[in-house]
């Protein structure tokens, strides 16, 4: 025997349709449709789920190219783009594919290099500047006052 809760499962599953059922549960239903309202209300919200449904499709169908249209948009596509191939290989070369052009790798390659070098001098300079700078400044010494504690001191590393 079909219980409720495992009839309105399979509503929601097949929808209101008992021929769209598996065969086994038609009959089972058919019987529980007979005896429970609760059923027959689950049943008829099921047909008007499936009507909206049907109407959605009708509708979207409505929209679609019938099939001659939909194949003559496709010729008419396919001469567009063929015009459109043979026009552009009249006047210009196509790029070659990337992996064919190997001496532009190696420019970019090497290009890339060079900029990574590039910044690595330049950080050592900053840095060599920066230490010949710190050994050069010599602060004059404040006699006696408490700010004398805060001044930084130079650093003898090259002096020395």
């Amino acid at each position: 025997m079909l219980k409720l809760k495992r009839f309105r499962s399979m509503a929601d599953s097949y929808g209101g349709d008992l021929r769209r059922w598996p065969e086994g549960l038609r009959d089972q239903a058919q019987e529980l449709l007979h005896g429970s309202p609760e059923a027959r209300a689950y049943m008829s919200d099921a047909l008007a789920l499936d009507a909206a449904i049907q109407s959605t499709r009708k509708y979207e169908d409505a929209l679609l190219p019938r099939p001659g249209e939909q194949n003559a948009m496709l010729d008419r596509l396919r001469l567009g783009v063929g015009v459109r191939i043979t026009s552009t290989s009249d006047h210009r070369q196509l790029p070659r594919p990337l992996s064919l052009d190997l001496a532009a790798w190696w420019q970019g390659v090497i290009s890339l290099h060079l900029r990574g070098m590039g910044v690595v001098v330049a950080g050592g300079f900053a840095v060599i500047a920066g230490l010949l700078i710190g050994a050069i400044y010599v602060p004059t010494p404040a006699s006696g006052m408490l700010l004398a504690i805060l001044e930084p001191s130079p650093i003898h590393i090259l002096v020395e």
